[in-house]
């Protein structure tokens, strides 16, 4: 649920664990190195004597700022959507802002909390972090924190759990 945030609402000041940087430039140069082997793969697979030599170079070129651009942007986008992803529970409900160059805010009441979950890949379990995922009654209203440390994450499913549960009491 995108909006601009009411101006009671209280600016949500957790941050993501600083931890989650370090996961998210493993998983982007992942990205880049698995790019980095594909292309020159299906490249290769074209015969390249039906391929001019300008072409080829201008291929190779643009292959060669592709890869040194991905692995720039694998670099500094982790740090800069670390900075901007911020979370709080009020008493309005879940507030999330996140977002780098297009700032969302979200704000899921208690009422609309169908369920939340945490859950760990590799990286994140490497890293002894875990994503919160908050589950609505709205489609594509289902947001999720994705980078807590592990007791934080099980800390933040029980307060909302508490708090849906505490609204359907009523």
């Amino acid at each position: 649920m995108d909006c601009e945030p009411p101006s009671t609402l209280a600016e949500p000041t957790l941050p993501l664990d600083d931890d989650i940087v370090g996961v998210w430039r493993w998983h982007a140069f992942g990205v880049v190195a698995v790019a980095a082997v594909a292309v020159p793969s299906l490249w290769a697979a074209v015969p390249s004597q039906h391929v001019p030599a300008w072409i080829r170079g201008a291929a190779t070129a643009a292959y060669l700022t592709g890869l040194a651009g991905g692995a720039l942007f694998a670099w500094i986008w982790p740090e800069r959507r670390h900075r901007v992803f911020r979370y709080a529970v009020l008493d309005a409900g879940l507030v999330i802002r996140r977002g780098w160059l297009w700032q969302t805010v979200e704000v899921v009441p208690f009422t609309r909390v169908q369920s939340v979950d945490t859950s760990t890949g590799p990286l994140l379990r490497s890293a002894g972090l875990a994503r919160v995922h908050v589950h609505t009654a709205a489609a594509g209203a289902s947001p999720v924190i994705p980078g807590l440390d592990v007791d934080s994450a099980r800390r933040l499913v029980a307060e909302i759990t508490a708090r849906a549960g505490a609204d359907d009491a009523a």
